[in-house]
């Protein structure tokens, strides 16, 4: 075997370990031993990389390797370890990036629910795109079904309060269930284990490049998560300032100074889709600074006939939004006509 192979051995144990322990989640010291089961285990270079990566622990060497092996290729062993979903749940949100329902190596049967709402005003309906997969964008992974949610009251964006729960039982059969609370528009599908499924060899291939690709992926999410924010701000700020309750108590020269001012980001949103993750949160500081200095002065001006507890809060911090409009918290589903 040659340097660069013995090297690359080494590099592959390594990762593999610290891989292991990230995911079972439980410190090192607090495992007993390691148990070498195929014909690599021979290799002394890689016992002693083994030997070192988990520290004091000790290798167990009592079990014939080619025998675990062969078992492990013809499917033979024990379906109660068989328990853990082995990528990561989630479905298409605004960006195409996923958003997580279930999180890898999370045991079996499991269920988990998530609120999402609406990206664009008095939609009808949603698409909900189930994906699996390690990486952040969808184009990356793998789909596994989708379902539509039409019948959707007519609403500003980010007031739906759309319900999704991921629901999979001890077979692995999953069921996906989106609900819109306000309406009661209900759909479902069921994805069996056949059904849009990868292989073993898809599952580690997957996960690998979701390992190499980590840094790229951290940064398409900070843009993703820094558009969305700018966007939510300008929606909010805007379904705020046409709430007559609020609106009464503004200047009519501020709201018209607010209103250009939420007009031109959202123009700029659309122009500069591929804008850097500082730009977007440059808007949107320029944005809550206008906002917020009028909304002061309307409180200053008010001499004490508004108060701070009537609701009155602007998005993400500032003040001023009426109760009767969403945060627009919570991630956007791509819309069907």
């Amino acid at each position: 075997m040659s340097f660069y192979c013995i090297k690359k051995q080494k590099n592959v144990v390594r990762g593999t370990c610290e891989k292991c322990v990230r995911d079972s989640k439980i410190d090192k010291s607090h495992a007993h031993e390691a148990v070498l089961v195929g014909g690599s285990t021979r290799i002394l270079e890689s016992t002693a990389a083994l030997a070192r990566s988990l520290q004091c622990m000790e290798l167990c060497k009592c079990i014939n390797p080619d025998v675990a092996q062969a078992a492990i290729l013809s499917g033979e062993g024990n379906e109660k370890v068989q328990d853990l979903l082995f990528l990561i749940l989630g479905i298409k949100t605004a960006g195409c990036v996923k958003a997580v329902l279930i999180p890898r190596n999370i045991k079996i049967p499991a269920k988990k629910e998530k609120i999402f709402s609406t990206y664009s005003d008095n939609h009808p309906g949603v698409l909900i795109q189930v994906y699996q997969g390690e990486k952040t964008r969808t184009k990356d992974i793998n789909l596994h079904g989708k379902l539509e949610l039409a019948g959707i009251p007519p609403a500003p964006r980010g007031v739906p309060q759309i319900n999704v729960c991921f629901n999979i039982d001890a077979n692995g059969i999953m069921n996906v269930t989106a609900e819109d609370r306000t309406g009661g528009v209900k759909n479902k599908i069921t994805i069996t284990n056949g059904k849009g499924r990868l292989s073993t060899d898809g599952i580690e291939r997957m996960v690998q490049e979701a390992e190499k690709y980590k840094a790229e992926d951290e940064e398409v999410k900070k843009k993703v998560d820094a558009k969305n924010s700018l966007e939510n701000y300008a929606y909010n700020t805007r379904n705020t300032v046409k709430d007559e309750k609020f609106a009464g108590k503004l200047d009519p020269s501020d709201k018209q100074k607010i209103e250009k001012a939420i007009g031109e980001t959202i123009e700029w949103l659309d122009r500069c889709q591929l804008a850097k993750v500082d730009e977007f949160a440059y808007k949107q500081k320029e944005l809550e600074g206008l906002c917020n200095l009028i909304i002061t002065k309307m409180y200053q001006g008010s001499a004490g006939d508004v108060s701070m507890g009537d609701g009155a809060e602007m998005p993400n911090g500032g003040y001023a939004k009426p109760s009767s409009y969403g945060s627009g918290a919570g991630q956007k589903l791509e819309e069907v006509d």
